[in-house]
């Protein structure tokens, strides 16, 4: 007489493909986010993305977008699994076997799956990061980018497996505790079906999308702008889009934009997606999450790149540098000519004027108990620099003028409107030397992508208010160009690590080390966060670093090397950004090409008795055709559209336009959608084969 383990272990055999079916999703999930969890944890990525930083919160919003698409799949592969096992369930019951033999059989099964799934995930995760890492340093040979391993990341994927380990326990309780056998036997037998639901679906879940999205992004900036402390809450819009997503995509599902004719022509294929309606739209809604995600990652870096390099390709000048005018190591004309020869440039246009840091009035804004911005007005607030009307017209060819009594900002080109806001709102400055104080008011606003950032007065102005002032406060600006620019890197490179060189030990201060503020902080007995932060500190040693070249306040401004080393400095984000956008392709890949396999699973019988009825084999072939088309193309085009309207809403939010760097990046963008979905329709193909050879219905010649 067969036992019930060894009836067990033969049931086991025969569906041996829903165990590896699961065993797989659990895999890739964990695999996925084992990748991704060892490379934000990384000392690399920890040291560059600063805490609360922009970058982060992009990293770890598109991380946790990642999670729930893993998480969401597990369940539905688990869902899949618990169903294909109910027959097995009834068998047993209807043997008279006790339940708790039963559950000690596939509880035992389930948590050698999850150990395995999960142990083949953690340990291959690694060497996959460490893969794609070591890609990275080929293309970019960055000091900065060498791969440290944190044992903390391995928290995430650990966690993950706890999470899926506990999500069967809960299923499977759920499964062995009924008792009606009908029921079970039938459970395989049954779907998911959807309602059907109204026309107007599809146009208010694309409206919804909007607002959504739009409230979202706008909304915190509107309040920000009306002196309301930017809400948590705002955030609930995002749940209005994803409401809005599931409409469309149920829509989508049920009904179709092809109107009657289509509904008839296409009855099979779309009754047969409605009848499992729930699980597609929850797979289509998970597709287009991580679409959107994979999206948003592989934005950065056109946007990124286009819009530095036509920053650096509209400077009025090729070199460019500032240094503290007591500083009597920085190389001279003569130096920077003599250095010039001997790499085969001449040097010309040479412009040396002197400019100054002052402090400036300002409003401190902190949130108060009621929600709004409570504001402090600070005489002696922040430092910011200066050039007078005169130097800057020396240097740029311009005709500014500058009323007296008035000042004029420098703003970056393409921006319709100032980010520094608070720019405008300055009624004193003050040398911070003396103490003495000049009256001012805002004038106007011009452009320049080389001198942005600074403030221009008139000069009599300028004269008045850097009397007596210090020379740790006074600053030399030095400009010109070079006879083959194209040629000048050896020559740039030469000069920056001599400026390097002559730059004392004052001088090694980051672009937000604000003097001001550490006056301030000293007069309250306080230490400043400039001489004390690991993260504001930097060190002539790190000259070859990303960080040092981006963050050093006296960085040269030289066009060659800014534009040929743009890639080199921004390494561990481009990276970041890159890697994100593959492990979110890959999971969308895995999961759309999983639902397929699905219906082919569910639906065999089906197509065998159409088959028996007449339906033609080219007819059954493009009923599958359709479901797998619409698995894979709806959501993908759903979340290409929703990303790329969100992430042009984010670029015009920032500064009010669209900047000719922006535009041209989005150019680049469209050609890598474009590219990304001729891959994605390879994988289709591929998907749509495997599908219909499945289902015995695959038709060489047939047009697809």
């Amino acid at each position: 007489m067969t036992s019930v383990t060894a009836l067990y272990a033969k049931l086991r055999k025969k569906g041996f493909k829903n165990y590896v079916l699961i065993t797989v999703c659990i895999f890739i999930s964990i695999l996925l986010i084992t990748a991704f969890s060892i490379v934000m944890q990384s000392n690399t990525v920890q040291t560059v993305l600063p805490e609360g930083g922009d970058s982060r919160k992009q990293v770890t919003m598109i991380f946790s977008l990642a999670i729930a698409g893993c998480a969401m799949f597990t369940a539905y592969a688990s869902t899949l699994f618990f169903r294909s096992k109910s027959r097995e369930l009834g068998i047993f019951m209807a043997l008279g076997t006790k339940k708790s033999t039963v559950a000690r059989l596939l509880f035992g099964d389930l948590g050698l799956v999850t150990l395995v799934a999960a142990a083949a995930g953690i340990v291959l995760g690694t060497p996959m990061a460490i893969g794609i890492w070591q890609v990275f340093r080929l293309i970019v040979a960055s000091s900065e980018m060498a791969f440290s391993l944190n044992a903390a990341a391995y928290l995430w994927p650990l966690g993950f497996a706890l999470f899926t380990g506990l999500l069967l326990l809960v299923m499977g309780l759920r499964f062995v505790r009924r008792s009606n056998i009908l029921d079970v036997v039938n459970e395989q037998r049954k779907s998911d079906p959807v309602k059907d639901v109204k026309g107007w679906y599809g146009i208010v879940g694309i409206a919804m999308m909007v607002l959504g999205a739009g409230g979202a992004v706008v909304l915190p900036r509107v309040m920000a702008s009306h002196g309301y402390t930017p809400q948590a809450w705002t955030n609930l819009f995002y749940l209005l889009a994803a409401a809005g997503l599931y409409m469309l995509l149920l829509f989508v599902v049920v009904r179709g934009f092809g109107g009657k004719k289509s509904h008839y022509k296409n009855i099979i294929t779309r009754s047969m997606m409605k009848f499992q309606g729930r699980q597609t739209v929850l797979n289509m809604c998970v597709i287009a999450v991580l679409v959107m995600a994979a999206y948003y990652a592989m934005f950065y870096t056109p946007m990124t790149l286009s819009s530095s390099n036509t920053a650096f390709a509209s400077r009025h000048t090729d070199f460019a540098f500032h240094y503290r005018a007591g500083e009597t190591g920085i190389p001279g004309r003569d130096s920077i000519e003599a250095i010039a020869r001997e790499e085969g440039q001449a040097v010309s246009d040479y412009l040396e004027v002197d400019m100054a840091n002052l402090a400036t009035d300002g409003i401190d804004r902190e949130w108060t108990d009621d929600g709004r911005f409570g504001d402090t007005y600070i005489e002696f607030y922040q430092e910011e620099s200066f050039f007078s009307e005169s130097a800057y017209n020396q240097l740029t060819g311009g005709n500014v003028d500058v009323q007296p009594g008035h000042y004029v900002f420098v703003s970056r080109e393409g921006y319709s409107h100032n980010p520094y806001d608070y720019i405008k709102d300055m009624k004193r400055f003050t040398n911070p030397t003396t103490m003495e104080c000049l009256p001012v008011a805002f004038q106007a606003e011009v452009s320049n992508n080389l001198l942005h950032r600074f403030i221009l007065l008139d000069d009599t102005d300028y004269t008045q208010i850097t009397q007596g002032l210090d020379s740790g406060w006074k600053e030399k600006w030095v400009q010109f160009d070079v006879s083959d620019p194209e040629n000048s890197y050896t020559f740039a490179a030469r000069l920056k690590d001599a400026i390097i060189d002559g730059s004392s030990e004052n001088a090694a201060i980051i672009n937000n080390y604000d003097r001001v503020e550490k006056m301030n902080a000293e007069a309250a007995g306080e230490a400043y966060e400039g001489d004390v932060v690991p993260e504001m500190q930097i060190s002539y040693d790190m000259r070859d670093s990303g960080v040092f070249n981006t963050d050093w306040r006296y960085i040269p401004k030289f066009r060659i090397m800014d534009s040929q080393n743009l890639v080199f400095n921004i390494a561990v984000y481009l990276m970041l950004f890159i890697f994100m956008c593959i492990i979110c392709f890959a999971a969308v890949i895995v999961i759309a090409y999983a639902r397929c396999l699905t219906i082919a699973l569910q639906n065999q019988q089906v197509y065998s008795d159409l088959y028996r009825l007449g339906a033609k084999r080219d007819y059954l072939y493009r009923s599958v055709r359709g479901q797998v088309a619409r698995v894979f193309a709806v959501p993908t085009l759903v979340g290409t559209l929703i990303i790329s309207a969100y992430y042009a809403l984010l670029m015009y939010s920032n500064s009010g336009s669209f900047s000719p760097g922006e535009i041209q990046a989005f150019g680049v963008i469209a050609l890598l959608i474009a590219g990304t979905s001729l891959l994605l329709w390879v994988v289709y193909r591929i998907t749509l084969r495997k599908t219909t050879r499945m289902l015995g219905v695959d038709l060489k010649g047939v047009s697809t």
